[in-house]
């Protein structure tokens, strides 16, 4: 059941050398290996790494990586290609016990050609970009893992997005609130097909924070609490540099990735943009992750997820 909440009123390191990829093939297709320079103040670790869970790149991440934005003749290129086009790169990424992205392999991509033979190597467009996917990689740090108590050294698999050009509509200016707390915004996730969390988050210009847990979460029902005006502020600040007020209404992607609802009220105006994949469609990325900035500020994992430190 989904429960609709309304919103709130009123030391300097040496670089490791960083080789060009460099292909090979393996029985499964095309692989690039990527070096990945890791600043490190002791000689590099060749502890074996121990493989994690996928679903742990999330938590552990310090930033979170951009799609790669590709022209529209890329897109349109991209979509002719079989298997309907990669619009994803994964990799297998190992990453130091302190944290630091080491080094970067690049999987043979499946996509809707799961199971055959001899999975496609990377198109051209798609080559084209591998140089950009390294650079990213190399930039992300990670909380590190802990296995038996100690920092690991770890290998997970990770994806860089592809995704078309970004797109606004009609330009309009972001009205200023008549008092510093007449604002209000909330981000809304409906769940998916599969066990997407469903939930609502809300957050006034006076900082008070109201969840509400419908399905697949740790906590279901009203949870409330209260984070600083200025951190409610600075959430304002980042919805004026998005441009949220610009975006289209509506970002409805091919793929069920989700249905997820970002809302703003200044004073009596009220702006909303759905995101239903809408990366796949020109979501811009600065409101896509205006979606991220609201759960951490709120801490909401605390209550979808059961994580004790928010």
């Amino acid at each position: 059941m989904l429960v609709t909440l309304s919103l709130l009123p009123g030391a300097p390191t040496k670089p490791l050398p960083r080789p060009h990829p460099r292909p090979y093939r393996s029985g499964l297709g095309i692989v690039v290996i990527l070096g990945l320079s890791a600043c490190h103040r002791t000689r590099l670790d060749t502890s074996p790494a121990v493989r994690v869970d996928q679903a742990t790149v999330y938590p552990h991440a310090a930033n979170l990586l951009d799609p790669i934005r590709l022209s529209k003749a890329e897109w349109e290129i991209l979509n002719q290609e079989p298997c309907g086009g990669e619009h994803y790169l994964l990799y297998d990424l190992t990453v130091s016990a302190s944290g630091v992205a080491e080094s970067a392999v690049l999987l043979p991509y499946e996509g809707s050609c799961n199971f055959v033979a001899q999975p496609p190597a990377p198109t051209p467009v798609v080559s084209a970009h591998l140089g950009q996917a390294e650079s990213m990689l190399r930039s992300q740090r990670f909380v590190p893992w802990m296995v038996d108590g100690h920092p690991a050294r770890i290998v997970v698999r990770t994806l860089v997005r592809l995704a078309p050009p970004e797109r606004y509509g009609r330009q309009r200016t972001l009205p200023t609130p008549a008092r510093d707390d007449d604002f209000s915004m909330s981000l809304q996730r409906r769940g998916c097909e599969g066990t997407c969390p469903a939930y609502t988050v809300a957050v006034s210009g006076t900082g008070a924070v109201t969840y509400l847990g419908s399905d697949y979460v740790a906590t279901k029902g009203i949870q409330r609490d209260h984070i600083p005006p200025k951190a409610a502020m600075e959430l304002l600040d980042r919805f004026r540099q998005a441009n949220f007020q610009s975006a289209l209404p509506l970002y409805s992607g091919e793929f069920d990735g989700g249905y997820n609802v970002l809302t703003l009220r200044i004073g009596q105006r009220q702006y909303q943009v759905v995101d239903e994949t809408g990366r796949e469609v020109g979501l811009p990325n600065a409101i896509l992750n205006l979606e991220e900035a609201i759960d951490k500020a709120t801490q909401s994992s605390r209550w979808v997820k059961g994580d004790q430190g928010g």
